[in-house]
């Protein structure tokens, strides 16, 4: 089989590249080049390459290109399910184990009222807490305070 370039990875690659240092890229781009690119050159660059990678997909799944979805398991006569594991032919009798012989004594096994009240069980504690949950949910606040303040004209 011959080694076939994932042009789909490509594309992505470059819109994120883009993305990230697309304006340094242009910028360097005009300074070697002398052309004055207009400032809308990113933003539709971008698109088009995005609708470049979008279009690919779509042909690719119309097509019926598969490369990258794993082959399904063979499927056993008569199912419409697929098959895991060994056959039942293949797969080792283990005996069923015996009950037990002797009862359990009734003081053995405590009731629900006799049942310590810190049992030792996991709790639940929070990954925050909640002083800092507070701070911060104090500080988007005074920043959402400080924005209307400066942003809204009266």
């Amino acid at each position: 089989m011959r080694n076939q370039r994932n042009w789909g990875s490509l594309l992505g690659w470059a819109i994120f590249g883009l993305v990230l240092a697309g304006g340094p890229i242009l910028n360097l781009v005009q300074s070697a080049t002398g052309i004055q690119l207009p400032s809308f050159t990113l933003p539709v660059l971008i698109a088009l390459l995005m609708l470049i990678s979008a279009v690919a997909s779509v042909g690719r799944v119309a097509r019926g290109d598969q490369r990258n979805v794993p082959p399904l398991p063979p499927m056993m006569a008569g199912s419409n399910l697929p098959r895991f594991g060994l056959n039942q032919s293949q797969m080792p009798q283990i005996p069923a184990p015996a009950p037990p012989t002797l009862p359990f004594p009734s003081d053995a096994i405590p009731g629900p009222l006799n049942r310590p009240i810190d049992s030792g069980a996991p709790r639940f504690e929070p990954i925050v807490k909640l002083p800092v949950l507070l701070l911060g949910a104090g500080g988007l606040i005074v920043l959402a305070l400080i924005a209307v303040v400066l942003f809204v004209q009266p």
